[in-house]
This record gives C-alpha cells, structure tokens and sequence, in this order.
C-alpha cells in the first residue's frame, strides 16, 4: 500500500489535484503490480490510497511522467 496525503489551498488547487490524479492513475493502469487506486476528499485535505502486489511494484511511480509532473508542480524540483 502507500498513500498520499495533500492539503489544498484552495477549491482551484483542488480542482488541480483531482485532474493530476486522474492522470497518474490512467498511467498506472498499466503499470506491473498495480492492484487499485483510492482517492478520498475530506474539506480541503486529499488523500490517495493505492494497492500494490509487491512493495517494490510502487516504484514504477517514481518513472510515471505524470506523477513527476505532479510532485514537481507541487513539491518543486527534487
């Protein structure tokens, strides 16, 4: 499993969130050990929650050009 916790700033960042998330997932769909995907709003705090075959099966995010894109949006550049 692993999960991922954002707060939001604001209903737009929301609306954001939500539109990168579904890219991540459509890319994880074909990832190799990829079970499922959860993604929960409670206010302004965004949780995902995703399920993996293997623990090591989770790494394949760190190659998903739309998760990169995402922390780098995000986080800023590593």
């Amino acid at each position: 499993m692993s999960l991922t916790v954002l707060e939001a700033r604001s209903d737009e960042e929301i609306a954001e969130i939500r539109s990168r998330s579904r890219d991540v997932v459509v890319e994880l769909l074909e990832a190799p050990g990829f079970l499922s995907w959860l993604g929960v709003v409670v206010g302004n705090r965004m949780y995902t929650i995703s399920a993996w075959e293997r623990p090591e099966d989770a790494a394949v995010l760190r190659d998903s050009a739309a998760h990169v894109a995402a922390m780098k949006r995000f986080f800023g550049s590593p």
